[in-house]
């Protein structure tokens, strides 16, 4: 990206995308972690927060299960990253 002819554009973009895309991040796990109940009522979590964590939990077990799936076996060297062995 610092190679091209526009690098100190393209380096700006990059970062600023970087930021609104983590700003937008924390938001989102921060209403999802307090409850999330916009009208201020103190009712306890909101239905789909406990959904979101749910759905999430279950994603990131998933993600668990596969990358565990693809570790190199006993014996067998780790390939090279971004490269799949056949």
């Amino acid at each position: 990206m610092q190679a091209t002819p526009k690098s100190r554009a393209n380096g700006i973009a990059f970062t600023a995308g970087w930021l609104v895309l983590l700003a937008v991040l924390v938001t989102v796990v921060v209403l999802a972690g307090s409850g999330g109940d916009a009208l201020g009522n103190d009712d306890g979590a909101a239905s789909w927060t406990l959904w979101l964590k749910l759905g999430l939990g279950v994603l990131f077990l998933l993600m668990d299960v596969k990358h565990w799936q693809d570790r190199p076996r006993e014996g067998r060297a780790a390939g090279q990253p971004g490269r799949r062995a056949g």
